[in-house]
């Protein structure tokens, strides 16, 4: 009697394995997450989100109908937004491997939101930041996983929200007197203020010391985009430090605790040239370059550039992923319109 209640409890054990292979032969089913995988999920030109495991040879894979895809930080899980005339913007997320995409809220009913910038992780990946427009204005909410809550941020008026690195604030772009300016507050919604820096900024980041950093022009080239400095400050806009002088630069993202990544892109050919500088000693070097791309983003751990590759007029266009250290180059993706966003490595 034993066995046989053995025999029966392991045949049913491997029912849900004969099942994820079956499905995985008729192309149902992703196989399971390998070790040491990196994945990029990202859009294409028909607002289709598709994941692709840099590692692999199997090709992109569609995830769902939606566009701006984000990773958690933290899991392989992914937040999106989707579109219809009928429902207006949601929000949802994902499992990379399950394939249930689950709503979470309504951002926009129609008509649609007019700006709407990309949903942000929290580092802790408990939490995602986002802008909505459904009660007319342009606010931030929060949405807690954990306790499958929204929460709105009063007085948050604006966009690009992004977290600092222990959770407890929020930075954002929101527009003065019809100037855009730095804001921040914090997460629970309290102690709102406004940070004037003397000119035209890109929505801020955090640094891990709890500074930020921005791309930023004077009033005077309010008319030339392209002309930006990468400026350092205190959350209350003190100690104001800028690295770059050259006119040319824009801030990319954290390489590690003490050096960030500028990005340079030329007038002439769209190559980017991205240069890591030390924020004690203000020292600058070339790090890489890369060739006609739009959507630049930097893996994780740093080891690769991923980006959309200008090889055609018009979309899709392919990804292409280069190494940092090594500079091998392999195309990746042949659909893609613009949004990559890197997970981490598993």
């Amino acid at each position: 009697m034993h066995n046989k209640i053995s025999l029966v409890s392991k045949a049913n054990l491997l029912v849900p394995v004969f099942i994820w292979i079956l499905n995985a032969c008729n192309g149902l089913q992703e196989p399971a997450p390998k070790l040491n995988s990196q994945y990029i999920v990202y859009n294409s030109p028909d607002h289709q989100i598709y994941a692709v495991d840099i590692y692999s040879r199997n090709g992109p894979r569609k995830l769902a109908n939606g566009f701006s895809p984000t990773f958690s930080p933290v899991e392989l899980k992914v937040a999106f937004y989707n579109d219809s005339l009928r429902s207006g913007v949601r929000l949802f997320i994902l499992d990379l491997f399950e394939n249930n995409p689950v709503e979470l809220v309504t951002i926009s009913k129609p008509p649609r939101i007019r700006y709407l910038a990309d949903a942000k992780w929290s580092h802790a990946g408990t939490k995602i930041a986002y802008n909505s427009q459904k009660q007319g204005t342009m606010e931030l909410y929060v949405y807690d996983l954990l306790e499958k809550r929204e929460t709105k941020l009063n007085g948050a008026r604006g966009f690009a929200p992004e977290w600092s690195y222990d959770d407890r604030k929020i930075s954002f772009w929101t527009l003065v007197n019809e100037l855009y300016m730095v804001a921040i507050i914090n997460a629970d919604g309290t102690g709102l203020r406004i940070i004037d820096l003397g000119g035209i900024p890109s929505p801020a980041k955090w640094l891990p010391d709890g500074r930020l950093v921005c791309t930023i022009r004077p009033f005077s080239e309010s008319q030339n985009p392209s002309y930006t400095d990468v400026l350092i400050f205190r959350e209350d806009g003190s100690e104001r430090v800028q690295i770059t002088n050259d006119h040319r630069s824009h801030f990319f993202g954290v390489y590690d605790e003490r050096t960030i990544i500028t990005a340079t892109t030329s007038a002439l050919d769209s190559s980017t040239r991205f240069d890591l500088i030390d924020l004690h000693t203000l020292g600058r070097k070339e790090w890489v370059t890369i060739e006609k791309s739009v959507s630049p983003v930097v893996s994780p751990d740093n080891q690769w550039i991923g980006y959309v590759a200008l090889e055609r007029r018009s979309f899709p266009l392919p990804i292409y992923i280069i190494h940092t250290e090594t500079r091998e180059r392999r195309k990746i993706a042949e659909n893609a319109y613009i949004g990559l966003s890197w997970s981490k490595r598993f």
